[in-house]
């Protein structure tokens, strides 16, 4: 199983802490949710790749690398850099290859899938509110941003 994982913050700084010398939490914060960042301004500073290969009779081995994504580097150029290293280091077998490449095509289907689900119950919503308007019904002040999703 490959696994990807990622520690981002708004400044590359630790989190703030309290007088105590705990972070504080992010409700304990006096920012109002128009104050904070956007996940896309958030910046990645280092990005973790690794790789568990089954090495039978029960047992495996487990490798993971981390590096810190160069200021103004590219987080996905680092990422991908960590999979070729862990790729030469601890390379699949034949078969793990090919179900990785089959579970990689059945998640992007299955990710088509549910934005298409998505889609579509966009478009019965709209629909809805239209249908209300025409007909003079008032629908709550919650409009389609939501939705969970």
């Amino acid at each position: 199983m490959t696994t990807v994982g990622t520690k981002a913050n708004s400044t590359g700084a630790e989190p703030a802490s309290s007088a105590t010398g705990a972070p504080e939490s992010p409700q304990s914060s006096e920012q109002s949710s128009s104050e904070r960042l956007e996940p896309t301004s958030l910046q990645i500073v280092s990005v973790r790749w690794g790789r568990t290969v089954n090495t039978g009779n029960y047992s495996s081995v487990r490798l993971d690398v981390e590096a810190y994504v160069p200021t103004g580097g590219d987080p996905e150029f680092t990422l991908e850099a960590l999979d070729r290293w862990v790729r030469e280091h601890l390379p699949l077998s034949d078969s793990e290859e090919s179900d990785l490449r089959y579970d990689t095509r059945r998640l992007i289907n299955e990710l088509a899938d549910l934005e298409g689900k998505v889609a579509r119950a966009r478009g019965v919503y709209e629909n809805i509110k239209r249908f209300s308007e025409v007909n003079g019904v008032e629908l709550p002040a919650t409009g389609l941003e939501d939705l969970p999703f």
